[in-house]
């Protein structure tokens, strides 16, 4: 996770943008009512890094209902990565709660081995964030259905939560993220079938996941 500041600042940036795009198919008046708007919001603008900073840590709050949500430590999360998982040994673990400007998220790993196939299990508390501020799980808010010769793509859901599922045949390599309670992240991969990543998460405590605090 050493470049995951550098991401989250790039996410808040292109949220920014997004924010501040408007239609091209607007009327001229309509044009003019979003030329006045853009000069006021552009009044607004961060002019600097601290600035963006700031204003990140005020969505955050508006995101939580006014408060913002200090993330689990790694330690806490890493309890549910036991030794052995839906019959994978663990091989090695780690982690991390980081931050900057007043923005903080922790992470959890580890990775699992059985027979020749190896998967790796995360699981990230975005705290404060949220999963639209971190732009880490862009497809919770669409729906993605794709599948070809090479593989798929798709949306669903598991255990009530919606998840992101991936696969290609030609390196044989699966990938499932889920999102829990709106700010847990969870994401597994490795080359080995869907059914074994689903198996490894559902292994998982979800319910205390969720309940974390």
């Amino acid at each position: 996770m050493k470049n995951l500041f550098c991401l989250i600042a790039f996410s808040f940036g292109l949220t920014l943008l997004a924010c501040s795009g408007g239609s091209k198919e607007k009327t001229n008046q309509e044009e003019a009512a979003a030329g006045d708007a853009a000069n006021a919001v552009s009044d607004n603008q961060p002019a600097n890094m601290q600035d963006a900073m700031q204003q990140a840590q005020e969505a955050m709050r508006n995101l939580n209902g006014g408060k913002q949500v200090e993330p689990i430590n790694f330690r806490q999360l890493q309890e549910l990565l036991p030794e052995e998982l839906a019959s994978y040994e663990r091989t090695s673990k780690g982690g991390e709660t980081t931050g900057a400007g007043g923005m903080t998220v922790s992470r959890a790993e580890s990775k699992y081995k059985k027979g020749d196939a190896t998967v790796e299990v995360n699981v990230m508390d975005t705290g404060g964030l949220g999963m639209a501020m971190m732009g880490m799980a862009a497809w919770s808010t669409i729906v993605i259905d794709k599948e070809d010769e090479n593989g798929f793509e798709r949306t669903s859901t598991l255990e009530g939560y919606k998840c992101y599922e991936k696969y290609s045949k030609n390196s044989g390599r699966s990938e499932l993220a889920i999102i829990v309670a709106d700010r847990f992240l969870v994401t597994t991969k490795g080359e080995t079938d869907m059914d074994d990543l689903k198996k490894l998460v559902k292994g998982m405590d979800l319910r205390k996941l969720a309940g974390m605090k």
